[in-house]
């Protein structure tokens, strides 16, 4: 009965179509086709009888000849990733049939403009591209190819203001079809219609960053002029409001730069001069009075809203050389840490500047790490620790320092849980008279002196970290006097012994929101130095004329801890489904991009790749299919994580969490990831989230072995490792030599790794950028602040 169905319907088709029968034909073994009306290829001869059935089944089967193929766009609206699809065509024929084609072979893939009815063109199906067929013109209402069907669903997509899912249509297009006419003209359009719907929503920085997309492909365009400068006046008006004076100077100079005729310029250069002058006015008041930083900093201002402006130019040189001050550009402050004692890189780096620790390391072989009291003597037995303080020794306050100070000050920060790891290697029975201290030991003396690596301050108060603030007093060349928002200022410790060569008076740190808004301000002499560049930016200033690139001797280790507490990271089974989750590759080859050669690269387990291996095991390998069978069997059916990652205010952390959580939710049954960031640390903040489930960390490496013990102290890991890490750790703290030590340092690791405690991501190579005028400053530094003694600022 089908067959015979088939047959009728094929005759009345012939019929039908007699007056076009010769419009379509095929080309190769001298079959001929014709069309009917309705758009059904129907076959006139042996082989065309066979691909005649096949269509008019589909015919048949689709129940209209819609079936072959929707509409451009019905298609369009259904597929909104039509750029993923194999290219096609459409050919929609006057009897409002419509064919799905493989994409038509014309020169320049452009149409004939003016085609005679009695000319054919070739085409292709889809799904038979073996037979090429003709099609006369009379015949045909339009074609559309390919290309213009993804025009027309991007231009579907900016008018309902979907912009990011249009720009990826314009990003195929661009790379695939270039050439095609109208796709430059179709982007620059929809990047004039983003620009313009920003503006109108008050986001202006989003608005001046695409106008300067489009002048940049196209100048002339005739509507950018008008609205870039809207931009620019609007986005002026609310950074001079806000005194951004360098950001400001930025949006004018290049206003002026694209568009130097326009006449709302001079008025907004004349405004930048007043606010110069009122600034150096005030700073000329403050050198009067001798208040040199005050002085400085609004020489500094008067210069940000006029670079020309020569007294203020002479009166910022007078007061560097009447009071020597160095500004430092950072990206966070040091501050009190929060209930965890996570290493900080700000209060490393401040520690060094305001107390010497009792313990300093100051070379590492293959035995380990190597220390020296650099306040006085040290004897080191094999039972206990004997320091002799230097008799002239000061606090910052001149109140001169004894080994009963050193003794209270070490015993509040480790009865506060400071010091991780300390009652596995200090026996609580110490002896000291005025200037001789004796530490006990229960553990190995090379982990002691490790754990001795830490800053003292005299009034330590019960709950505060082990980080300098203004009130309290340590034993370094610098104290902290004040704190305010944003900015950090220390001052010379006049008790201090050891002067040095150098002469700073002080010592500035400001913030700033990120690492190319620090280095602006050291290209404009606002800072002398940057602290923790962002590798890529290492390569890029290299060559630079006035900025010398410094390279740190120790890397950061990035890893991820996990909340011990939270319904999913406390499952064993599901933090390794987040192992597997993670492709630190792929994550690796987008975090490298412009870096120097091996400035990051893959941890192994969570300390350097050149400290003490352990390859009994090896890290988690990316398997993304395992990690989706371990997610679905640590959910209930239809559930989602939800996970929480925490990370610091870095440029680095953030683009690394942003790719970890796009490689996490993508993974089969994977989590949800909510991005948290960390605020920058003040003197009265903390620097933890109140809650999270997965944690960033960014961990300054000093000593594998100190390093090992201060992780395995922590929550996260004190919690979940149990009893066979607390042992591990004990035996690690207890190493009788160096040998015995690596062997427990293995086992500490192991454990780590088949709990899946820590999941270890990569090491960066820290680098600072200082201005050259600033001298002194060892080649190679631990921290930031090393030999400060010695620094001195040269005209």
């Amino acid at each position: 009965m089908a067959a015979e169905r088939k047959a009728v319907r094929c005759c009345a088709l012939k019929r039908a179509s007699a007056a076009a029968a010769n419009n379509l034909r095929a080309r190769g073994r001298g079959s001929r086709f014709a069309t009917a009306c309705a758009g059904t290829f129907v076959g006139c001869g042996s082989a065309g009888r066979a691909v005649g059935r096949g269509l008019i089944a589909l015919w048949v089967i689709g129940g209209i000849g819609l079936a072959l193929i929707v509409s451009a766009s019905a298609r369009s609206q259904e597929d909104p990733r039509l750029y993923d699809l194999e290219p096609y065509d459409v050919l929609t024929l006057k009897s409002g049939e419509v064919f799905k084609l493989r994409p038509l072979e014309l020169r320049d893939r452009m149409l004939p403009a003016n085609p005679r009815p009695n000319e054919t063109l070739q085409v292709r199906l889809f799904d038979r591209p073996q037979q090429v067929y003709e099609v006369s013109w009379a015949d045909i209402q339009s074609v559309k190819l390919f290309e213009e069907l993804l025009l027309e669903q991007a231009a579907l997509l900016v008018e309902n203001k979907r912009f990011d899912e249009a720009f990826r249509y314009y990003r195929v297009l661009e790379s695939r079809f270039g050439s095609f006419r109208g796709v430059a003209q179709a982007v620059q359009a929809a990047i004039f219609r983003e620009a313009e719907w920003w503006q109108q929503q008050g986001n202006l920085n989003q608005a001046l960053a695409l106008l300067r997309e489009l002048h940049s492909r196209d100048a002339s365009h005739p509507q950018l002029q008008e609205l870039f400068g809207t931009v620019a006046n609007g986005l002026l008006s609310t950074l001079v409001e806000k005194d951004r004076a360098e950001a400001a100077q930025r949006v004018l100079a290049e206003w002026s730069q694209r568009y130097p005729n326009d006449e709302r310029l001079a008025a907004w250069q004349q405004q930048f001069a007043q606010r110069a002058q009122a600034a150096l006015e005030q700073a000329q008041q403050h050198a009067r009075q001798g208040q040199w930083f005050e002085a400085r900093t609004l020489a500094v201002r008067a210069l940000a809203w006029q670079p020309d402006l020569a007294p203020a130019r002479a009166l910022q040189e007078r007061a560097l050389a009447e009071h020597p001050m160095l500004s430092v550009g950072v990206v966070e402050l040091a501050g009190a840490t929060g209930p965890w004692p996570l290493p900080s890189w700000a209060a490393r780096r401040v520690a060094r500047l305001t107390a010497r620790a009792l313990c300093e390391p100051v070379a590492a072989d293959a035995g380990g790490v190597r220390y020296a009291f650099p306040l006085g003597e040290l004897a080191a037995e094999e039972n206990r620790l004997s320091f002799k303080l230097r008799p002239d020794l000061a606090w910052a306050d001149g109140r001169p320092a004894s080994a009963a100070d050193l003794a209270r000050s070490m015993a509040t920060l480790t009865q506060h849980g400071h010091v991780p790891g300390w009652e596995l290697v200090f026996d609580p029975v110490w002896s000291w008279g005025e200037h001789e201290l004796t530490v006990n030991l229960r553990g190995t003396r090379t982990a002691a002196l490790g754990l001795l690596n830490m800053p003292l301050w005299r009034d330590v108060q019960p709950g505060l970290a082990p980080v300098a603030r203004p009130g309290l007093v340590g034993l370094g060349p610098f104290f902290w006097q004040s704190s305010s928002e944003g900015l950090n200022r220390f001052v010379r410790n006049p008790a201090w012994p050891w002067q040095g060569t150098g002469g700073l008076r002080e010592v500035v740190e400001r913030r700033f929101p990120s690492v190319d808004s620090a280095l602006q301000a050291l290209r404009q002499g606002e800072v002398l130095l940057v602290d923790r560049l962002r590798p890529r930016d290492a390569a890029r200033l290299a060559n630079h004329n006035e900025v010398q690139v410094v390279r740190y001797a120790l890397p950061t280790v990035h890893l991820l801890l996990f909340h011990p507490l939270r319904p999913h990271t406390s499952q064993a089974l599901f933090r390794r489904a987040l192992a597997h989750a993670t492709s630190r590759n792929a994550a690796l080859a987008q975090l490298g991009s412009g870096t120097p050669e091996g400035a990051i690269a893959l941890l192994r387990d969570a300390f350097p790749l050149d400290g003490p291996r352990t390859e009994d095991h090896a890290p988690h390998a990316y398997d993304p299919a395992l990690a989706a069978s371990l997610f679905a069997a640590c959910q209930r059916a239809g559930e989602r994580p939800q996970l929480l990652l925490a990370h610091p205010a870095t440029d680095m952390a953030r683009q690394a969490c942003s790719i970890l959580a796009d490689q996490w939710a993508l993974a089969g049954h994977g989590p949800q990831v909510q991005l948290v960031e960390l605020p920058p640390a003040t003197a009265d903040s903390s620097h933890m989230p109140p809650e999270f489930d997965v944690l960033y960390v960014e961990w300054p490496a000093m000593d594998p072995m100190v390093d090992a013990l201060r992780l395995c102290a922590l929550e996260p890991l004190s919690q979940q490792g149990g009893p066979l890490l607390e042992r591990a750790a004990a035996s690690l703290a207890q190493s009788p030599d160096a040998a015995a030590a690596r062997r427990a340092l293995a086992a500490v690791m192991r454990t780590i790794h088949n709990r899946t405690l820590v999941l270890p991501l990569w090491q960066t190579t820290e680098y600072m950028a200082r201005h050259r005028s600033l001298t002194g400053m060892p080649e190679m530094p631990s921290t930031t602040y090393d030999d400060i003694d010695n620094w001195s600022i040269r005209e």
